[in-house]
C-alpha cells in the first residue's frame, strides 16, 4: 500500500512524509525532489519561470505517472500536482491519499516572503480557496494540523486513522 500525501505549499507534506516512512519503515518519495532531480536543476521556482506553468505541469505529470507501478511507500506530492485531472486519476489509483490540512493562516505565515511564480497575481488566500476542494475531492483522510502541533504528533494522528480504516 501506499501513502500519497497531498496538500497546499508549505503545508508539511515533506517533513511528515519523511516521518510517517520511517515510522511505518515504508520508503519516502517526494515529487518535487524527484522534479529537480530529473532535470537537474536546484529549485522549481527556477525551472517553473523558465519553463512556464504548462511545461512545468507535463513534467510533473511524467514523475507522477513514473511512480504508478511503486508500492509500499510514502508519496509527497507538489502542491499544484492535484490541479491535472489525469494526476488526480493516477494518485487515486496508486493508493491511500491523505489530505495535510493547516489552516490558511498557517500557511500564509509559512510562505511570509516567499516569491512564488506558480502565485503570480494571484493571492495565498485565493489560490487556497480554488485548490482546497480539489484536496478535499481526491483525498481519503483529511488531516488536520495545527500551529505548533509536532510532526510526531501529526504522523501518530495519521497512523491511528490509517489503522481505523481498511484500504
Amino acid at each position: 500500500m501506499n501513502i500519497i500525501l497531498i496538500g497546499f505549499k508549505s503545508a508539511g507534506k515533506t517533513s511528515i512524509g519523511q516521518a510517517l516512512a520511517k515510522r511505518l519503515d515504508l520508503s519516502f518519495i517526494d515529487t518535487d525532489e524527484m522534479l529537480k532531480h530529473q532535470n537537474k536543476v536546484n529549485d522549481l521556482k527556477t525551472m517553473y519561470q523558465d519553463l512556464g506553468e504548462s511545461e512545468f505541469r507535463a513534467l510533473e505529470h511524467a514523475v507522477i505517472k513514473s511512480l504508478s507501478s511503486v508500492q509500499n511507500a510514502v508519496i509527497a506530492t507538489g502542491g499544484g500536482s492535484i490541479l491535472n485531472a489525469d494526476n488526480r486519476e493516477l494518485l487515486k489509483s496508486m493508493g491511500v491519499c491523505i489530505f495535510i490540512d493547516p489552516p490558511l493562516d498557517l500557511i500564509e505565515q509559512r510562505l511570509q516572503g516567499v516569491a512564488t511564480p506558480v502565485f503570480d497575481g494571484t493571492s495565498i488566500a485565493e489560490m487556497h480557496q480554488f485548490r482546497r476542494p480539489l484536496y478535499q475531492e481526491l483525498s481519503d483522510l483529511i488531516c488536520s494540523v495545527l500551529a505548533g502541533q509536532s510532526v510526531d504528533c501529526v504522523v501518530e494522528s495519521i497512523q491511528e486513522a490509517l489503522s481505523k480504516h481498511s484500504f
